[in-house]
């Protein structure tokens, strides 16, 4: 299993986080993604190699950029609970506006 971390620089809501997941959907060499929102980061688990991967976040035009690949034992995920709470805050500030 590798684990590649990218920074993508226009990622700053969970929008862009369903675009690069459904961009990366139907990719069966990978296991994971953990998304980073407030710091711009995703990480990778996947098998093989990472050149589909890297051209379809590329293809995004969301400021992608590998920063490293390297080997991992991890085989198990969980739940990134970060994720949900991004999503719940902005649609408390955004959805009583609307």
């Amino acid at each position: 299993m590798n684990k590649t971390i990218f920074e993508i620089t226009k990622m700053d809501c969970p929008s862009e986080e369903n675009l690069i997941r459904m961009k990366l959907d139907g990719i069966s060499s990978i296991a994971n993604l953990d998304f980073d929102i407030l710091n711009q980061k995703l990480t990778v688990f996947h098998s093989g190699e990472i050149d589909q991967i890297e051209k379809s976040i590329l293809e995004l035009n969301l400021g992608g950029k590998k920063i490293s690949t390297e080997q991992t034992d991890q085989k198990a995920f969980k739940e990134n609970a970060n994720q949900k709470n991004y999503f719940g805050l902005y649609s408390e500030l955004i959805l009583p506006f609307s």
